[in-house]
């Protein structure tokens, strides 16, 4: 509400100025610009912190308890929510008018998934590096020789069909959608001010881009590895062992 004071006040002072000096009154002149002008240097670092540092911002990015259903439900217009927000930083940044509702659009966004994004990816990084240290594992024995395959093949190749393809591999192609769809809003949002956030958000927004980076190349890992055992064990996807 302090910021959109501020606004409104911005934006009838001009108006406010040429009344007052038509009306000759100086000295109350000068206190409105020394104001204005005052006003204005703080705009950007108040938008800042009403708009990326406030507890709607904040629960977006909540994280939670693991949703078993994520993201094949996802909350309405989040993708959107984080357009407006960018519009109406963008527009007051640039002294423009906007029609963004802020209000709304930061209502919107208290209720979003970037919090279930980031536990997730989580949840799908500590599975893969656990699966990957196994996977290395076997691939130093070796698992397989060419001319003698483990015995266990088949149940490797069955546990990689049953839990991998239709679980890990799913859930990893789903989060990746759904980070590709918003986080270069988030991004565009986020960088506009640089400048202006504090040294602790900065601070977590690295570690949480962090987590998505890890997190991917851990899929890319364990498909290769993955890949790796399948040629050592003379193995195609889709072909049994002898």
């Amino acid at each position: 509400q302090q910021l959109l004071n501020l606004i409104q006040f911005l934006s009838e002072s001009p108006a406010c100025q040429a009344t007052l000096k038509e009306s000759h009154k100086t000295d109350l002149l000068k206190k409105l610009v020394t104001s204005a002008q005052q006003k204005q240097q703080q705009l950007p670092f108040l938008l800042w912190q009403a708009t990326l540092n406030e507890k709607e911002y904040r629960s977006f990015w909540k994280t939670s308890n693991i949703d078993t259903k994520y993201p094949e439900t996802l909350p309405p217009k989040q993708s959107e929510a984080l357009e407006d927000l960018f519009q109406f930083n963008r527009s007051v940044l640039e002294n423009t008018e906007t029609s963004v509702a802020l209000e709304e659009t930061l209502g919107t966004l208290r209720h979003g998934d970037g919090g279930q994004l980031l536990s997730a990816y989580i949840y799908l990084h500590n599975k893969l590096e656990v699966a990957n240290q196994l996977l290395e594992q076997a691939l130093k024995k070796p698992f397989c020789y060419p001319e003698n395959p483990h015995p266990k093949v088949n149940i490797l190749k069955n546990t990689i069909n049953k839990f991998f393809i239709p679980e890990i591999q799913r859930l990893s192609n789903d989060l990746n959608q759904r980070l590709e769809k918003i986080m270069p809003k988030v991004q565009q949002l986020e960088e506009l001010q640089p400048n202006r956030e504090h040294p602790a958000f900065k601070a977590w927004r690295i570690e949480r881009n962090h987590i998505f980076k890890l997190a991917r190349k851990a899929t890319k890992k364990h498909v290769l590895i993955i890949n790796k055992l399948y040629v050592q064990c003379a193995l195609k996807p889709g072909k049994q062992a002898d």
